[in-house]
């Protein structure tokens, strides 16, 4: 990542080979299901800054669901909805 002073961000210049390798030994992934499984984490981290979540409870009860039930999050992250309590 580089910071782009005409643009005031960051931008991504290379992709890190060691943090993919080191990420694909650990969790068994190919490289195919890591891009799926970082780019579903992704949507998730936009759903929390979309819709203003940002208690401790309720980010957590996000990541709960994350882990838990995925398929169910995404879900209400596709209709842009708030997880019930």
């Amino acid at each position: 990542m580089q910071y782009d002073p005409k643009k005031d961000k960051l931008v991504q210049i290379n992709k890190s080979k060691a943090l993919f390798d080191n990420l694909k030994l650990y969790t068994g992934y190919s490289e195919v299901q890591l891009e799926a499984d970082l780019a579903d984490k992704e949507r998730v981290l936009k759903y929390l800054v979309e819709l203003n979540i940002s208690s401790v409870d309720g980010v957590g009860r996000v990541i709960a669901e994350y882990y838990t039930d995925k398929e169910n999050l995404m879900k209400y992250i596709a209709h842009k909805k708030v997880l019930p309590s």
